[in-house]
């Protein structure tokens, strides 16, 4: 081989190495894993400004039993007001943060149309709650303790494009960087 190539292949090699390094470096190197949405942080930084009401029970006080699974387990009556101009749907998520094994979805219900003041079970579309079922699953506490259940509504500035069933992580997911303002709901609930 002559020179000449060696040369030619030397310097192909060095500028085919500086221009990886030239997008390693601007590129700001390997992209950073995106977190997951989660039910806390998919509200950061978003306004709290939907109003949530149940004529079940107000705001921390206790969920009437026939809403629970030690009666009827009745879907809650769920008002809501104050939705944005700019949503497009609703989505709602109960939850109980107080579960023994971490939170636990009792009801997930999306693509609900934002015209929406009463919500019942018929007003969207339903997901998968931890129970493995689809739609409502009320609260049922292990006896001797009082939990939590927090029912929080999302206005989003799209439909979601994902079909009934749908469990928690991947509504979050399609959710995420659509939410435009939410609203919640807390009753208690305890057996003895």
């Amino acid at each position: 081989m002559s020179l000449k190539l060696i040369l030619i292949g030397i310097i192909v090699l060095v500028a085919i190495g500086g221009i990886i390094l030239y997008i390693y470096v601007l590129g700001g190197g390997e992209k950073k894993e995106e977190k997951p949405a989660t039910l806390e942080n998919i509200i950061e930084n978003i306004p709290k400004t939907i109003s949530v009401t149940s004529s079940a029970f107000s705001q921390g006080n206790s969920i009437p039993k026939q809403y629970t699974c030690d009666r009827k387990n009745t879907p809650i009556p769920i008002h809501v007001s104050n939705i944005p101009n700019k949503a497009v749907s609703l989505v709602l998520i109960m939850f109980d943060p107080d579960a023994p094994g971490g939170t636990f979805i009792h009801w997930i219900l999306f693509n609900i149309p934002v015209s929406t003041t009463d919500i019942s079970e018929k007003s969207g579309v339903k997901g998968r709650n931890d129970f493995g079922r689809l739609g409502y699953g009320g609260p049922c506490p292990p006896h001797g303790s009082i939990h939590r259940y927090f029912i929080r509504i999302f206005a989003l500035d799209k439909q979601l494009n994902l079909n009934e069933g749908i469990g928690l992580n991947k509504l979050l997911n399609e959710m995420k960087g659509h939410v435009i303002a939410y609203g919640e709901l807390m009753g208690k609930y305890g057996r003895s």
